[in-house]
């Protein structure tokens, strides 16, 4: 796994350069490289699914922090799956909720509203609580730009997921980040205190006390192909030095990554659901991996 401060020492490394000129100048073109990475394909590893409930008479609902767009939705009422039709534009919205105090547990439409905090809303209301409103969209992605944090210790006791730290400092901003315990990577899901942080996933390894350990940011590629920012990035430093074989060989290297993860990983197109019509649901295949 590379993090953000892991990922600068590799560039540096294959720059041969560890002077300051050098990190700014990661810092200025990493984050654009992996930028551009994320906007070619519809990869599978962006997306994500999250489930809300339904609450009788309320129309709107928060869609999830790293929500960027929608890939598909359909509501669960008991075995039949509802999809709405999407609503356009702020202006048909409106003049649909002229007529008010409709219900239903079948809403016909849905509109994402984009201002401030993302919702998603329902023509008609909902009438029962507790339905399954499933959601499929796109992760929204941030830059890398926080060191490594290693202060202090932690103890973590097998099949548990609580980490507790003596002399740290952690923060809300950690939840999302990776933490290396011994070998292993864990995403970081909870902040309970500056001492206390709770893992996404169970620890697997051995009950220990006084372990060293790495927060880090992560990019969103899939940890085999993690390095193209960075080789792309190498090869950008190159050229800017004159030294143009060696800014094709890494172009070369990361262009050869970029094909095996467009083989493993990009979808043919940015939907999971291939027919929507009726009340079934057909999953698109090349969504999955499948043997």
């Amino acid at each position: 796994m590379l993090t953000y401060t892991g990922s600068k020492n590799r560039f540096m490394k294959l720059a041969g350069n560890q002077e300051t000129g050098a990190q700014n100048f990661f810092d200025d073109f990493y984050n654009e490289h992996l930028r551009g990475i994320y906007a070619k394909r519809p990869w599978k590893f962006l997306k994500n699914e999250a489930t809300v409930l339904s609450v009788a008479s309320q129309q709107y609902y928060k869609l999830p922090n790293n929500f960027k767009k929608l890939s598909s939705i359909y509501i669960l009422n008991g075995t039949d799956k509802t999809v709405p039709e999407p609503i356009r534009n702020q202006e048909e919205w409106d003049r649909m909720n002229s007529s008010t105090g409709n219900s239903s547990d079948y809403p016909d439409y849905y509109f994402i509203d984009y201002s401030s905090v993302y919702k998603i809303c329902f023509y008609p209301k909902f009438s029962t609580a507790d339905l399954p409103i499933v959601v499929s969209y796109e992760k929204n992605t941030k830059d890398l730009s926080v060191a490594d944090y290693t202060a202090g210790t932690i103890a973590i006791v097998i099949n548990t997921t609580v980490v507790t730290g003596t002399a740290t400092t952690f923060t809300t901003a950690m939840v999302g980040r990776f933490i290396k315990i011994n070998d292993d990577w864990y995403r970081i899901a909870t902040f309970t205190s500056t001492t206390v942080i709770g893992l996404e996933n169970t620890y697997i390894g051995a009950t220990a006390t006084g372990l060293a350990y790495t927060i880090g940011e992560v990019s969103e590629l899939p940890q085999d192909f993690q390095i193209i920012p960075i080789y792309l990035t190498v090869a950008d430093w190159y050229r800017k030095e004159k030294e143009y074989n060696s800014a094709d060989r890494f172009e070369q290297k990361a262009e050869i990554k970029i094909k095996e993860l467009e083989y493993m990983f990009s979808s043919m197109v940015d939907n999971v659901v291939l027919d929507n019509s009726g009340n079934n649901i057909f999953k698109n295949p090349n969504l999955y991996v499948t043997k």
